[in-house]
C-alpha cells in the first residue's frame, strides 16, 4: 500500500478525523479481503473545505449494481463508510469495474454543518472507550495524519 498526502495538512476536528480514519481502515479491509490486488494507494487530499480521503486498488473490481445488494448479501463495509461521510456531511463514491480495480472517494468537510450553521464541537462527546494502536500513538506537529495513523 502506497500513501500520498497533498495540500496544506491542516489538524481535523476529533470528529472529522475519526471518520477518516474509518472509512480508510475500511477500505484497506475491504482490498485485503475482497479484491485480490497485488496494489493500493490511499491518498489523503487536504482542499480548502474539506478533506478527502481516496482508497484505489488494482483488484479484479465488481459490477456497480452489487453495491445496491451489499447489506442484504451481509457486506456492510461500504454500507458503513458511506452512512459515516454522509453523517458527517460529506459523500461517499465507489467507482469499480470487473478486472479493473476498485476507487473509493470519500469527501468530508472540515467542519459540519447543521441547517447552514456551523456546529458547535463543544456540545459533542467524545469516544473515549476507542481502543487500538492508534490512541498509544505520541501526536506532535511534525507527525503527517498517516505517519500517526501508521506509528510512523
Amino acid at each position: 500500500v502506497d500513501f500520498e498526502e497533498t495540500g496544506v495538512e491542516r489538524q481535523l476536528e476529533p470528529f472529522v478525523e475519526r471518520a477518516v480514519i474509518r472509512i480508510i481502515g475500511e477500505g484497506l479491509r475491504n482490498v485485503g479481503q475482497h479484491s485480490g490486488a497485488a496494489n493500493a494507494k490511499v491518498i489523503l487530499r487536504y482542499d480548502d473545505e474539506q478533506v478527502v480521503a481516496t482508497i484505489e486498488d488494482d483488484g479484479k473490481g465488481f459490477e456497480s449494481n452489487e453495491l445496491q445488494t451489499a447489506e442484504e448479501r451481509g457486506h456492510y463495509g461500504i454500507v458503513g463508510m458511506r452512512e459515516r461521510a454522509e453523517g458527517m456531511g460529506g459523500q461517499l463514491v465507489v467507482r469499480s469495474e470487473p478486472g479493473r480495480g476498485t476507487i473509493v472517494r470519500a469527501t468530508i468537510p472540515y467542519r459540519v454543518t447543521v441547517d447552514g450553521a456551523p456546529s458547535s464541537w463543544t456540545d459533542t462527546v467524545e469516544d473515549t472507550d476507542q481502543r487500538g494502536a492508534i490512541e498509544d500513538l505520541e501526536r506532535t506537529e511534525k507527525a503527517s495524519f498517516f505517519g500517526r495513523l501508521f506509528g510512523r
